[in-house]
């Protein structure tokens, strides 16, 4: 057995045997981490989404697609956000790490500490998170498949933005009331 084999299995076992614990790490990894997001964010913003403070002039502000559009089917569309309805962003956000100064470049898991702020973007189709991606971008294309997959349906985005200062939390983590609710066309 491959040892990454071995850590999946151990960290199955850890989340089944853990899921009434205080650091259980939450419903599911992220399917995509983008910018300089890893999942030591994950770990992170799992342990403090629970106690988010709900401020709609904090938390991110989404300015595509428009809260209740019908959006084209096809091609997948791009996704914006600022930091709040009273920050504008940058489409490469305000994270910075050790290994590179525009952060959306890399993409890998495991990257130095950054200073900056991470956001957790989860999309729900049919009461289930059905995407979940970690970002320190404020910009996010949807994998062309997956945006098939939800042609005629109704997708709910819930977004969270975290800012840390060398990996640790500098405040409370914060969200809107309410999601961003929109239609895919077919």
């Amino acid at each position: 057995m491959h040892s990454i084999d071995r850590l999946r299995g151990a960290l199955a076992v850890t989340l089944f045997v853990c899921a009434g614990c205080p650091h259980y790490l939450g419903p599911r990894e992220p399917d995509q981490y983008d910018g300089c997001a890893s999942n030591e964010h994950w770990v992170t913003f799992d342990r403090v989404e629970k106690a988010a403070t709900v401020d709609g002039t904090r938390a991110p502000w989404f300015t595509a697609p428009a809260a209740g559009a019908t959006v084209p089917g096809a091609p997948s569309p791009r996704f914006a956000w600022q930091p709040s309805p009273s920050a504008t962003g940058r489409d490469f956000g305000d994270a910075t790490c050790a290994q590179c100064t525009i952060c959306g470049q890399l993409a890998a898991q495991h990257l130095p500490p950054i200073t900056g702020t991470v956001y957790d973007l989860q999309l729900t189709v049919d009461e289930a998170i059905e995407w979940r991606v970690l970002s320190t971008l404020q910009v996010w294309t949807p994998p062309d498949d997956l945006w098939a997959s939800w042609r005629g349906k109704q997708v709910s985005l819930r977004a969270w933005e975290l800012p840390l200062d060398d990996n640790q939390a500098t405040m409370g983590v914060f969200t809107s009331a309410s999601p961003l609710v929109f239609e895919v066309a077919q």
